[in-house]
């Protein structure tokens, strides 16, 4: 009996349940914005988002997450252009900042106006001491000055 106790604790840490949250902005998934979602994420989850026109500034730091729109599920890669991330002019549409092992997959990110980092950096992805992994991403219409 103790022998099953010790070895239940020794795989408890590998049984580590990742989730996929879901986020859609007619309230049926689990956020209505990727910020929100992304906060709640632990390392390992995948935030997973549906079509549409997201005004937000979002800001991954230190979490080592996948966040995707339904091209990351399907394989169909027109949702890159439904799916978008919209700075509105207000800053990075996306700041990653040390991140081990970060990806995203089928975005448009578009409107972005940079961070700034002595310069302004970055108008749709600003990235910094991270290991990304982007793709099947469209970036259009950001400006920076750096």
């Amino acid at each position: 009996m103790k022998q099953t106790i010790i070895f239940f604790l020794l795989l408890l840490p590998l049984l580590a349940i990742t989730q996929t949250i879901t986020v859609k902005q007619d309230g049926t998934g689990n956020f209505t914005t990727i910020q929100a979602a992304v906060d709640s994420a632990q390392n390992g989850d995948t935030v997973l988002v549906w079509p549409g026109v997201y005004y937000e500034n979002i800001q991954i730091i230190e979490k080592n997450i996948v966040l995707g729109s339904l091209t990351l599920t399907s394989g169909d890669e027109n949702y890159k252009y439904q799916t978008i991330i919209d700075g509105n002019s207000n800053g990075s549409c996306i700041d990653i900042e040390h991140n081990d092992n970060l990806a995203i997959d089928g975005f448009t990110f578009q409107n972005g106006t940079g961070n700034d980092n002595g310069n302004i950096d970055g108008g749709g992805i600003f990235a910094i001491g991270s290991t990304n992994h982007i793709t099947n991403c469209i970036i259009k219409q950001n400006k920076t000055n750096g």
